[in-house]
């Protein structure tokens, strides 16, 4: 555990607008070529309280830089903000596993929501470096306004098929993503393939994922935004209700996770 543990420095804080910032980290070792789903375990502020750090996927890793994104919408969060150029800040990992490659006959699905964008991003870009076609995915990504459609101009340097979607219909289609994940796989099967997707986002948003691949038999990933108190699997605080044939098994987000197949976990 302890090469997990280190200090980085922090090279910039970027505003994106709609309380989105982009947190890029100074960090003693590259991290080139981590596959998605991995998380930094962050101690947000250096005082007595919050006590516990906070999980963030890591969006991006050039060299001895590690980019992050989050949402300022708490008392952590809000202190993270304030956290300056130049300043030390303890984190532990990378933590956390990772998503299945897809199938020859299938289109690999991103589904982003919000702060979600990290992971599916990144595994696009893993597919490339596998050799996968840009022709055989696509990058859908959805938000409640066009303000948090933030990186747009990465998501398209990617150069797949990418589909939008907001609850105010400011921009792409108006209303949830999953409706845009159903159009995918009736493309898809039109064409003789099938639909793998991978979602991180809002939980509500996973659980509407989770019951679409319960209705149709889509196989998919979820990359779950649970909060990781301890980030070690000491505890307990992360753990998810999951499906183990007739019985329910707790799992830990963050030593079994963060990544689950669509219908492992138990929603609400």
């Amino acid at each position: 555990m302890s090469d997990l543990v280190f200090d980085a420095r922090v090279a910039a804080q970027e505003d994106l607008g709609s309380d989105i910032r982009l947190l890029r980290l100074s960090v003693p070792r590259s991290l080139e070529g981590f596959r998605a789903g991995l998380f930094l375990h962050i101690q947000v502020d250096p005082g007595p309280l919050p006590l516990f750090r906070r999980a963030y996927s890591i969006l991006a890793a050039h060299g001895k830089e590690v980019e992050v994104l989050y949402k300022v919408s708490g008392a952590g969060t809000k202190l993270l903000a304030r956290r300056a150029p130049g300043e030390s800040i303890s984190v532990v990992g990378p933590l956390g596993n990772s998503f299945t490659s897809p199938a020859k006959d299938e289109v690999a699905v991103m589904v982003a929501g919000g702060v979600g964008l990290p992971p599916v991003l990144r595994w696009s870009e893993n597919l490339f470096e596998a050799g996968w076609a840009a022709n055989r995915q696509v990058m859908l990504y959805g938000a409640r306004d066009s303000g948090e459609l933030v990186l747009r101009d990465r998501i398209a340097k990617l150069g797949v098929r990418t589909e939008y979607a907001t609850d105010d219909g400011s921009f792409g289609h108006r209303g949830r993503i999953t409706e845009l994940l159903a159009r995918e796989h009736e493309k898809a099967g039109a064409q003789g393939l099938k639909v793998r997707y991978y979602a991180c986002g809002p939980a509500a948003m996973l659980a509407s994922c989770a019951e679409f691949s319960k209705n149709t038999g889509v196989q998919g990933e979820l990359a779950l935004e649970t909060a990781m108190p301890c980030g070690t699997g000491v505890c307990l605080g992360c753990i998810v209700p999951c499906h183990q044939g007739d019985q329910i098994r707790y799992k830990r987000t963050c030593m079994e996770g963060p990544i689950f197949d669509a219908g492992e976990v138990v929603w609400p």
